[in-house]
């Protein structure tokens, strides 16, 4: 994700350079009270109490700033202010798959040129992006009733800046493919091969905009244009690519949560892990119902929660 001057995506503490963030759910679950953490504070950042469904930081209310908040039924709720955007499903919605269920997914960035986040949802069943001030557009291949993860041709939003012009591009990964498409593109912008693994796009190379990143389950390596591939292996119960830049100086950094038993961990390439208890606040919200299927080989149990397929 591209930073802009001070604008460091994650700064939620004011560093100038990306936080290491996790919630702790409360003892009620979703409807809880749930506590924001980052990395070297004891206590959280924020405490929010109410039905939320994921963690979900941005820039809400467009101060150059960016916030704790979580996706809720009707949209965003902040540590500074509300957004409402429900999502609305279109027409011919099928009733799901065991791969990826039927519900929309959140796909929060900046859709326009104000600069602050704003909330967009993507619909698997259908392949539809659903965008503030833009009417619905379909863009990639649905998700089909019963598919399975397994033998599914169907694409994964990878929402970024490609171009470095500020704005978030709609783009889409085909994992049986290998090709990264950006809307509005005819020709893939990348390839990074075929194979079992989850995106991260991310701007790696430090020069503005965000490009395709892929880490791959066979090997727990992360392949993207302009750096050496970084190995994160052992991954005994499973990876997800959390890119951040964390000393701000404008190129983001390889890291990757490892999930656990019980919690998980931050790791950045050539550093120890980070130990936390709670969900991993750097996710990218449009990745997370796809993690089972990008994450681990086809013998895995479909209906697992992610990090309990070995």
């Amino acid at each position: 994700m591209v930073a802009t001057g001070c604008w460091v995506p994650y700064d939620l503490g004011g560093s100038r350079g990306a936080d290491l963030s996790w919630v702790v759910l409360g003892d009620d679950g979703p409807a809880g009270v749930h506590e924001w953490y980052i990395a070297g504070q004891d206590d959280p950042i924020w405490t929010y109490t109410g039905e939320v469904t994921q963690p979900v930081a941005g820039d809400w209310d467009g101060d150059r700033r960016w916030e704790p908040g979580f996706i809720v039924a009707d949209g965003v709720v902040s540590s500074t202010t509300t957004i409402s955007f429900p999502p609305v499903e279109p027409p011919g919605t099928p009733t799901g798959s065991a791969c990826i269920g039927r519900d929309p997914v959140p796909i929060p960035g900046n859709w326009d040129d104000d600069r602050a986040t704003e909330l967009g949802w993507f619909w698997p069943g259908t392949a539809t992006w659903q965008l503030p001030g833009r009417a619905p557009f379909d863009f990639g291949r649905p998700v089909l009733d019963g598919e399975t993860c397994a033998t599914g041709a169907f694409d994964v939003p990878v929402p970024a800046d490609y171009d470095g012009d500020g704005r978030t591009d709609a783009a889409i990964y085909q994992p049986d493919t290998g090709d990264w498409l950006v809307h509005g593109t005819p020709t893939p912008m990348a390839n990074l091969g075929v194979g079992i693994g989850q995106p991260g796009p991310a701007d790696h190379d430090g020069d503005g905009d965000d490009d395709p990143a892929l880490l791959k389950a066979g090997d727990a390596t992360l392949y993207a244009p302009g750096i050496a591939p970084v190995d994160f292996s052992p991954h005994e119960h499973g990876l997800m690519p959390t890119p951040a830049d964390l000393d701000g100086d404008g190129t983001d950094d390889p890291v990757v949560w490892r999930f656990a038993e019980s919690g998980g961990a931050y790791q950045a390439a050539g550093a120890a892990p980070v130990e936390v208890t709670g969900w991993p606040a750097l996710a990218r919200p449009a990745l997370l119902p796809y993690v089972v299927f990008l994450s681990y080989a086809e013998s895995c149990v479909e209906s697992r929660p992610p990090g309990t397929c070995a």
